[in-house]
């Protein structure tokens, strides 16, 4: 069976529907977890709490994605996707039908507890399936549409839920959500596709996926980088109102600007995190980090302040899509369970930095508040640059499906039939795209001419019907390719595995196959030629068996090649 396959074998269905429900999802869970602030003094005064006890509210759902999101989405981990997706819209439909309905206030505190427990599985399925759906090379939008609808809730969401409040009571407000999270419902059992039969990964593989020192690393920054953030942004109202001087209504105005602005950001990010997520990562985290260090030179200026504010709700935004993204690429088959922990780490970062930026508030004021969290970014940063130095391809990682099977069909390596090509013409092309480097109409046509060449040996790795790698070998030639074709000698002018499935040593399994079969097609010496910068491929070529010829060449574009030779028969 292959990973992307659905029910009745179908191909992979259009994302562009599903991911719409999906982002509908997360817009009503947004709604539903932020819209609560505002009805704190609604809620305190009719069930006779004080407002702070009425807090607790917002506590008890932060502890229960915090806690029982990642249990949970890995308890869930032995069913299918889609049934454990719909199962969380009817649960959070179900704590938002008992948050409107609730009798009491420890009635009102455990529908909290289970609509946050619900929407940290939700999302957390809905970020893997979104991905899964998209493709290799645009995972990163596919995040940020799903992140999208949180960003509406906070835009639209949330203000509407405060104003409906006013007018006709909170438990109203709660009351429409539930009509929205079953609407939401609805169209997920309606759009999202039914993948074909097959289980996935036991539980003991996603929890040894998580303790990678790389992946452990990710969550760390994005916990530090997130608390950051939060240690000066919890308090931009009150910096806007009382050091800045704007009125209640003026701030209003910049957090709807803000709101935008993080829109723009959150989409930037996506296709800026399907080029290069880590170095996304970076330099939003960057831009963060340089916002709250210039808002105290500023922040008494109401026009240079909200500037500032708007890069900083740009950046934090594209940090978050592309640290989701490194997040999903780096878990593989544990991508379930990691986008929970991943949701853990930012509300620990959220509630850490609040309570650390509540308390320097009081000590050293706005000044300290946003040193203290540029501080923090660039802690984070510097860990962030670590990880991209520890690992030059942070895109080099075990594949995420949209529903993995048990048991992954073997590879084998075989000749191409001709029907073959398409399949293969897509491996190059993803390949290319996860690298950055998404392929034109023209060199598409140049490499749909090389596959079909009659001198041509074009091999194949698959697992299935499912085309994993390809391997194009051709008669050598001198002159740098261009003279006559030498007798005994193959040039491999291409070897490329499908991004879903580096890491798994296809390379060498087609390398080696052509090494043993060469013979049998005439050929007693291999060559092929490599970037010289291409550290990945350079330790590939060695350890199957080539070694530097000590020719040294450039591409069209000044890019220094080398080649590398070895017999057929060793």
């Amino acid at each position: 069976m292959r990973p992307d396959s659905y029910a009745g074998g179908s191909p992979r269905p259009p994302a562009a529907p599903v991911l719409a429900v999906l982002a509908l999802g997360t817009a009503v869970l947004g709604t539903s977890e932020l819209g609560v602030s505002g009805l704190i003094p609604a809620i305190s005064a009719d069930l006779n709490v004080s407002a702070g006890a009425a807090g607790a509210l917002v506590a008890v759902y932060a502890v229960a994605v915090a806690l029982a999101g990642p249990v949970l989405t890995a308890v869930l981990g032995c069913l299918p996707r889609r049934r454990v997706l719909i199962a969380a819209l009817g649960t959070l439909a179900a704590g938002n039908g008992a948050t409107a309905a609730a009798p009491g206030f420890p009635a009102l505190l455990a529908a909290r507890a289970l609509t946050g427990a619900a929407a940290a599985v939700y999302v957390a399925i809905a970020l893997t399936v979104a991905t899964g759906l998209a493709g290799s090379a645009r995972r990163g939008r596919a995040i940020a549409v799903v992140f999208g609808g949180v960003t509406v809730s906070t835009v639209l969401g949330v203000p509407a839920a405060t104003a409906l409040g006013s007018v006709v009571g909170w438990r109203a407000v709660y009351g429409v959500l539930t009509i929205a999270s079953a609407g939401a419902l609805v169209a997920a059992v309606r759009v999202v596709p039914e993948p074909a039969a097959g289980s996935s990964p036991p539980l003991p593989a996603p929890v040894r996926t998580l303790t990678r020192p790389r992946l452990l690393a990710t969550f760390t920054v994005n916990a530090v980088i997130t608390a950051g953030y939060y240690t000066a942004s919890t308090y931009l109202v009150v910096l806007l109102t009382r050091q800045t001087g704007l009125s209640t209504a003026a701030a209003s105005a910049v957090l709807l600007t803000n709101g935008i602005a993080a829109t723009a950001g959150n989409l930037a990010g996506g296709v800026a995190a399907d080029r290069h997520p880590q170095h996304t990562m970076i330099v939003a985290a960057a831009l963060v980090a340089a916002s709250l260090g210039v808002v105290p030179l500023v922040m008494t200026d109401s026009i240079l302040t909200w500037l500032v504010t708007l890069v900083l709700a740009t950046a934090f935004p594209a940090f978050s899509t592309a640290a989701q993204l490194a997040v999903s690429q780096q878990a593989g088959s544990a991508a379930d369970v990691a986008a929970a922990v991943n949701i853990s780490v930012f509300n620990t970062g959220i509630a850490g930095g609040s309570a650390v930026g509540g308390l320097i508030l009081h000590r050293a004021g706005f000044t300290g508040v946003n040193l203290l969290g540029a501080a923090l970014v660039l802690a984070g940063l510097a860990g962030a640059l670590l990880a991209v130095r520890w690992s030059r391809d942070p895109v080099s990682v075990e594949p995420v499906s949209v529903e993995p099977v048990l048991e992954p069909a073997p590879v084998a390596v075989r000749v191409a039939y001709g029907d073959d090509r398409p399949a293969a013409l897509d491996v190059w092309r993803e390949a290319n795209s996860a690298r950055g480097r998404p392929p034109d109409a023209q060199r598409i046509a140049r490499v749909r001419a090389k596959l079909a060449a009659p001198d041509a040996l074009l091999l194949i790795a698959c697992a299935g019907t499912k085309v994993l790698g390809i391997l194009l070998a051709e008669p050598g030639r001198g002159q740098d390719g261009q003279g006559p074709r030498l007798d005994g000698l193959c040039h491999i002018s291409m070897v490329f595995v499908h991004p879903d499935h580096w890491g798994r040593r296809v390379g060498e399994l087609l390398i080696g196959y052509l090494a043993d079969q060469a013979g049998s097609h005439g050929y007693l010496r291999l060559q092929l030629w490599t970037g010289a910068d291409n550290d990945r491929a350079l330790r590939l070529y060695r350890r199957v068996g080539f070694v530097p010829s000590g020719r040294i060449s450039q591409t069209d574009s000044g890019a220094a090649i080398v080649q590398f030779v070895r017999s057929a028969a060793s």
